[in-house]
C-alpha cells in the first residue's frame, strides 16, 4: 500500500485479498459493522456490495440499525439510503442488550439530534420500509407463481 492510499482502498485490496468480511471481533461487531461506528460510509457500502452480512449483531446486541442511530451523519444516512435494500432483513424495532430499539437509541442522542440529522434519518427509515414492503411484495408474487404451477399439474 502506498502512502497516499485512502482507507477504503486498503480494505478493497485486503477483500482482494481473502479478508474475512463477515468475521467478528472481541465485541461481535463486523468490519461492516466498526464502519459504522466510524461513520465510514463508503467502507460500509464497499462491504455490503462485497457481500458483507448486514443482518449482523454484536454482542450488545445491536444491529446496523441501531449503530447508524448512534454513529451515524447526514452523509451517513444518505449514502447508506442509496443501498437500503441490503437492509430489508433488518428488524427496524428490534432491541438491543439494553432493551433500545433503533429510533429509541436516535431519539436519545446528546447532544439531540439537529432538524436535518432527523430528516436524514427518517429518509433513511422510509426507504427500508420501502425495501422491506417491495420484498414481501415479491415473496407474495412468488407464492402465487407457485401455487399457480401446482393448479395446473396434472
Amino acid at each position: 500500500m502506498g502512502r497516499g492510499e485512502s482507507k477504503l482502498g486498503r480494505v478493497a485490496f485486503l477483500l482482494d485479498h481473502g479478508a474475512d468480511l463477515n468475521r467478528p471481533d472481541v465485541d461481535g461487531d463486523t468490519p461492516f459493522l466498526c464502519a459504522l461506528y466510524g461513520n465510514q460510509t463508503k467502507t460500509g457500502i464497499l462491504l455490503l456490495r462485497r457481500g458483507s452480512n448486514p443482518s449482523a449483531v454484536n454482542k450488545s446486541g445491536q444491529n446496523a440499525l441501531h449503530l447508524m442511530a448512534i454513529y451515524a451523519n447526514v452523509g451517513g444516512f444518505e449514502g447508506l439510503g442509496d443501498v437500503a435494500h441490503h437492509f430489508k432483513g433488518l428488524d427496524p424495532i428490534a432491541k438491543d442488550a439494553s432493551g433500545k430499539t433503533p429510533r429509541e437509541n436516535f431519539n436519545e442522542k446528546d447532544p439531540p439530534s439537529s432538524p436535518e440529522l432527523r430528516r436524514a434519518f427518517e429518509e433513511f427509515m422510509g426507504k427500508l420500509q420501502e425495501a422491506r414492503a417491495k420484498d414481501n411484495s415479491d415473496d407474495e408474487e412468488e407464492e402465487l407463481f407457485f401455487d399457480a404451477q401446482e393448479a395446473v399439474q396434472p
